[in-house]
């Protein structure tokens, strides 16, 4: 809560008055007295109550109220700075995560592509090496078929002239 130095003045004034009065209040003699003896030194105290307010108002109180005014101030400027960078910091970290979700995509993006382009290359590859493996197969066969062509043919001659000569072993003659 803030005071104003007329607040202030008032009650210092009211304070010292109280004191005051209970003090003479107190001094007597053996009586309770309610009410000062308004015609002895009150009065004068009042009057010197009243001048010395001015010099402390001036030289006390507005140099205490200001450097607090000035201080609540600052710490208003601090918390305004404070939920300044406290947003700015927000928005930082909410750029970094969609930078983040975003890399995160990109890369997700990029591993599915790789991974398809590798299918792609590896179904090349095999699609390749098995089409080379059947023209291996093919030209094996087609060299056995000829080598088996040529052993039959060495194989017909060479049983006829077995045969012609295993019969002309049992005849006994030669044909």
């Amino acid at each position: 809560m803030r005071f104003r130095a007329e607040q202030a003045n008032w009650i210092v004034t009211a304070t010292i008055v109280v004191l005051l009065a209970a003090s003479v209040a107190g001094a007597s003699e053996g009586e309770l007295v309610l009410l000062p003896d308004w015609t002895g030194k009150l009065p004068l105290l009042i009057l010197l109550f009243a001048a010395l307010m001015f010099p402390a108002n001036a030289l006390l109180f507005k140099p205490i109220f200001r450097v607090l005014d000035e201080r609540e101030e600052q710490i208003g400027g601090t918390r305004r700075r404070a939920e300044r960078i406290r947003g700015e910091a927000e928005e930082t970290l909410a750029n970094y995560e969609q930078a983040v979700r975003e890399v995160r995509e990109e890369a997700e993006r990029d591993r599915k592509q790789r991974a398809a382009e590798a299918r792609e290359q590896n179904a090349a590859v095999t699609t390749e090496a098995r089409a080379e493996a059947e023209r291996e197969i093919e030209r094996a066969r087609a060299e056995l078929a000829v080598t088996l062509d040529a052993t039959r043919q060495g194989l017909r001659a060479q049983v006829e002239e077995l045969a012609h000569d295993a019969a002309s072993r049992i005849l006994g003659r030669s044909l």
